[in-house]
């Protein structure tokens, strides 16, 4: 699920601007909350995130493969 619409600036390896239009006919305004529309904060994290790994693609030159890695999760 695609979140943003476009990316208006990206400064290589600082920051982006990402642009989501929002309506009030968006489908999670209708149970989060019916009087008063939000938009839930994970869809704004992954709108952020989304916004992100455009700017790391242009920063990394749009050749992420072999410069991305996961790393395993913490047994702390």
């Amino acid at each position: 699920m695609l979140l943003i619409e476009r990316v208006e600036e990206i400064v290589p390896d600082h920051s982006a601007v990402g642009v989501k239009m929002v309506s009030v006919g968006e489908p999670y305004f209708a149970g989060h909350f019916p009087d008063y529309p939000i938009m839930p904060g994970v869809l704004i994290v992954e709108a952020m995130a989304q916004t992100a790994a455009c700017m790391v693609s242009v920063t990394l030159g749009g050749d992420t493969d072999d410069k991305l890695v996961f790393l395993p999760p913490s047994t702390r």
